[in-house]
């Protein structure tokens, strides 16, 4: 894979290898990567919660029962 990246980035990127910190740019993207996806996940859960607390769910029989009764449920 070949990326393009803003002068800024690649400078940033660059700083990082240079200073010790990462030792290669694949290393950079690879934990930017990682980090955005735990971002992301937190995200998800954070959502989740809150639809909890304000009582946006349905019981977990009444949702499994909708998803066995689909014809491509493989559910045993």
């Amino acid at each position: 894979m070949s990326l393009r990246v803003p002068s800024d980035v690649e400078f940033s990127v660059r700083a990082l290898v240079a200073n010790g910190r990462y030792t290669t740019a694949e290393d950079v993207l690879r934990e930017a990567v990682a980090k955005l996806t735990r971002e992301e996940s937190i995200a998800a859960i954070n959502a989740g919660i809150a639809d909890l607390e304000a009582g946006r769910y349905r019981p977990w029989e009444e949702v499994k029962a909708e998803f066995e009764a689909r014809p491509d449920s493989k559910s045993s």
